[in-house]
């Protein structure tokens, strides 16, 4: 197998939202440029520089229409090389919906080798929060506690030295766990099925939160405009100026040098 060179990621995953997007509109699914692809979006017109996926966003109304209409048939191409992963199915270990390339292969760092897929694009479902702020706070303690199980359950390709340091008494957590069912496709789609079938007034990434900032007023989200990203557009949130200084701050502030991190992974082409 050859390695994707990292100046060769961004323009596979550039194919890979691309494809997407053709899908997407013939199957009327809307969907937003999310996280570091809609702050790239804003502040680069394209990737940030450094970065290594695309994040897109969808409702759970469009979430529904894309796993019902990829059900039979995953690959979304006529090319058959887009695939849609189910969340927590393997090897998508994640409560994230993934569009892979099925010509490549990556290995996550600290993560199991067989949940190796394809490099991706993530498809987080947004679900929505309680309106009250004290049982929203719950909801993300429960996202938390049912991640570390996740977690766990995933844990192998050891790079970190705090991880071998603990990696006897945590496969032997992780076997005992997976010997009564409870495995990477038990807490992922447990983490999928988080948040509120019943509309609020709050909507957001409550299964991968980062954090209580996940959460946003849903008219936030009530209108949409294209933006420029790389050689294609992207549909944003007409309201992305609030949402990215709710996340990330002074966003069009780039970050120290040692602070641009890339997912740590390595990723071959299969032959």
């Amino acid at each position: 197998m050859r390695p994707i060179r990292t100046e060769e990621v961004q323009p596979l995953l550039l194919a890979m939202l691309k494809a997407f997007q053709q899908f997407a509109k013939a199957h009327a699914i809307p969907y937003y440029a999310a996280g570091g692809t809609l702050l790239g979006a804003v502040r680069h017109h394209g990737f940030i520089p450094w970065d290594d996926d695309i994040d897109l966003f969808v409702t759970p109304e469009a979430a529904k229409r894309l796993l019902e209409a990829t059900k039979d048939d995953p690959l979304i191409d006529a090319e058959k090389r887009y695939r849609i992963l189910q969340p927590g199915c393997k090897p998508n270990a994640y409560p994230t919906i993934k569009l892979v390339d099925t010509k490549t292969v990556v290995y996550e760092r600290n993560v199991s080798g067989k949940y190796a897929c394809g490099l991706w694009v993530d498809i987080f479902k947004m679900t929505y929060w309680a309106d009250d702020r004290e049982q929203a706070e719950a909801q993300f303690a429960e996202q938390n506690r049912l991640k570390r199980w996740l977690q766990l359950s995933i844990f192998g390709n050891l790079k970190d030295t705090k991880y071998k340091r603990i990696a006897p008494i945590a496969y032997l957590a992780k076997g005992a766990l997976a010997a009564v069912g409870r495995n990477s496709e038990y807490w992922g789609k447990q983490m999928y099925a988080l948040g509120r079938d019943q509309k609020t007034g709050f909507i957001g990434n409550l299964a991968w939160a980062a954090s209580m900032k996940d959460r946003y007023p849903v008219e936030w989200y009530r209108e949409t405009k294209e933006m420029p990203f790389e050689d294609t557009t992207i549909p944003v949130p007409k309201a992305y100026d609030r949402i990215l200084t709710q996340f990330y701050g002074d966003y069009m502030q780039l970050p120290p040098e040692d602070q641009r991190i890339r997912h740590e992974f390595e990723g071959y082409y299969l032959d």
